[in-house]
């Protein structure tokens, strides 16, 4: 676990206090398909811009309480600034949330060379308020189920990574072994829509989505296998499930 001070600069840039959510039969249709994401479809994604020693990075997120981003390890480890923005479809977009931070935690057991329990959470020093296409998602209370359909969600063209737009298409769990994964606490999730999960895909979440109000961050894209853009090719995400004591400790989150 590693703590640093926080400097946090929340800039709110005329948005309506009240989320407008689309209709039922619009979120019913399009969320077992793939595209781009609508303005307030997948209102917890972040786009994560990281500053490090040794460069700046890229990273998604999703935001799981007013206070906090949950991410991967591998993202954020040796950062010393964070950009995070919220309430966009677009990273090219000025109509969102930004906060800038420098307040991180690892999970305990993170291990960087097999990258084992591989999350991480970005803490903002004040909370982000209810604005408009921004809202938490909820933490899984139950395991990843083999048979269900989720939704990946990723900034930048699923094909070919080239692109300011957050994508998603739906995917599905495939056994371990068929993905030459051998942990248990890793999940590998193939596209149903014959669209590659690619660049933009790592540190954002797998969900399972009901409407744009309730949604459950279910996984965490942690690293691509070969071509991560062929749609044969899975993306191992780990599983959130078993990491929610830890979250809810660190968090405060009910």
């Amino acid at each position: 676990m590693k703590l640093f001070s926080v400097f946090v600069l929340l800039v709110v840039l005329a948005l309506d206090p009240v989320l407008t959510s689309p209709t039922p039969d619009k979120i019913s249709k399009e969320a077992r398909s793939h595209g781009i994401a609508f303005d307030g479809q997948f209102p917890s994604s972040a786009s994560i811009y990281i500053q490090a020693p040794s460069g700046t990075f890229f990273c998604g997120g999703t935001l799981i309480s007013e206070l906090f981003v949950l991410t991967t390890a591998s993202c954020i480890q040796g950062a010393v600034l964070f950009t995070v923005r919220l309430g966009s479809t677009s990273l090219g977009s000025d109509d969102l949330v930004t906060v800038v931070a420098d307040n991180y935690y690892l999970h305990p057991d993170y291990d960087s060379s097999t990258l084992q329990n591989n999350l991480g959470l970005i803490q903002f020093r004040e909370p982000v308020k209810d604005v408009e296409y921004v809202r938490p998602a909820y933490l899984p209370t139950e395991p990843l189920d083999p048979e269900s359909i989720y939704v990946a969600v990723s900034w930048g063209s699923f094909t070919s990574g080239n692109g300011n737009d957050l994508n998603y298409a739906t995917v599905t769990i495939v056994p371990n072994d068929e993905c030459m994964v051998k942990s248990d606490s890793l999940a590998c999730g193939v596209s149903e829509d014959d669209e590659g999960l690619c660049w933009g895909t790592m540190g954002n979440a797998m969900l399972t989505v009901l409407d744009a109000k309730d949604q459950w961050v279910m996984g965490v894209a942690s690293f691509g296998l070969a071509n991560a853009c062929s749609p044969s090719d899975p993306y191992v995400y780990v599983p959130v499930f078993p990491f929610v004591d830890w979250i809810k400790a660190v968090t405060g989150i009910e």
